[in-house]
């Protein structure tokens, strides 16, 4: 598993998610939430390999970096990290299908993604509507679909073949 090493931001002109109050996104996205996504990636690559199509579905994408409280530098965000990880542990997601009701932020995240290699589509709008067109994206064959949702605690799951 990869651990969060000062990565470069491919793309530092655009946006960095600095939390509600602009001052940085709490300690526990990065030694919680990123830690459990990539570890989940890690631990399911061999599950994942099985697959020629292996999809990271994100309605919640954000800008695909993010900046610590307390800190001066910038993070990968959590479908940037994930897309590392997915390299990182020989299982490469095929396609990153990214969601934000921002535009920008979309963009910029789809930007960061494309620059390391990823073969990305951009959804902009209210997950409610967006996830029913990335799902839609996901080619009828089988594929391996790593889904991850926000909320009170984020769940990764990955489900084989087109849901």
């Amino acid at each position: 598993m990869i651990h969060d090493a000062a990565s470069i931001d491919t793309h530092p002109e655009l946006a960095v998610e600095r939390g509600g109050h602009g001052l940085g996104v709490g300690r526990w996205v990065p030694e919680e939430k990123h830690f459990y996504l990539k570890r989940y990636i890690d631990a399911t690559r061999e599950a994942r390999k099985k697959f020629k199509r292996r999809v990271f579905i994100d309605p919640f994408c954000g800008p695909g970096r993010i900046q610590v409280v307390g800190e001066s530098g910038t993070r990968d965000g959590g479908s940037v990290a994930a897309y590392r990880q997915s390299i990182a542990s020989s299982a490469a997601f095929t396609s990153m299908l990214v969601g934000d009701i921002d535009g920008e932020r979309v963009q910029a995240n789809a930007q960061r993604l494309a620059a390391l290699g990823a073969s990305v589509q951009a959804f902009t709008g209210p997950a409610m509507q967006t996830v029913d067109a990335m799902v839609n994206a996901v080619p009828y064959s089988l594929s391996s679909i790593t889904v991850v949702r926000f909320g009170s605690w984020m769940v990764p799951e990955t489900y084989p073949g087109h849901v």
